[in-house]
């Protein structure tokens, strides 16, 4: 029969061992959300894309334009999916003891594109700014929770690790 461990250390490991998985939740989440985000700023800005396609084209060579565009847009934004899913399942994985390899070099890539996203909103180029702002706001907001979430799964993962290493070897208080 499983015994349930009382100890500061276990107690601690299922802490980290939660937190882990509610953040790498959050991932997934946030995932979706700049999936919407960057969908809807397409959509609603048909402009910007005849400017990257231009004007002096053919009603051919436009259509082709914008296939071109569409598939590199959708590789792009499957990518930008595809690393914090990724991270997120990975972290789920981890906080419910199923897997012990750590990502935490995708972690790290993820805040650096993170940061790299924030950095427009105050440098006054960022597309969002047209949409109002409210959206910016909301955006930011996100953006910065996001990459607390991608903290909070480093240090979760490394407590994590840490602990099971301490209570592997013996030294439970």
């Amino acid at each position: 029969m499983y015994q349930l461990n009382n100890d500061i250390d276990h107690i601690n490991l299922r802490r980290y061992c939660n937190r882990l998985s509610m953040s790498g939740l959050g991932m997934i989440i946030f995932s979706v959300w700049s999936v919407l985000r960057y969908v809807v700023i397409v959509i609603q800005d048909k402009q910007y894309i005849d400017v990257v396609i231009g004007d002096e084209y053919t009603r051919e060579q436009k259509l082709a334009g914008y296939i071109v565009f569409l598939i590199i847009f959708t590789v792009t934004l499957a990518i930008v999916v595809a690393i914090p899913i990724y991270i997120g399942r990975a972290a789920m994985k981890v906080g419910k003891g199923k897997k012990k390899k750590s990502s935490i070099v995708y972690i790290v890539l993820t805040v650096i594109t993170l940061i790299a996203m924030i950095v427009p909103y105050f440098d006054g180029y960022s597309h969002e700014f047209e949409y109002g702002l409210i959206m910016t706001i909301v955006a930011i907001i996100i953006d910065i929770t996001m990459t607390f979430a991608c903290i909070e799964i480093i240090y979760c993962g490394i407590r994590v690790r840490m602990l099971d290493r301490k209570i592997q070897s013996g030294e439970v208080k």
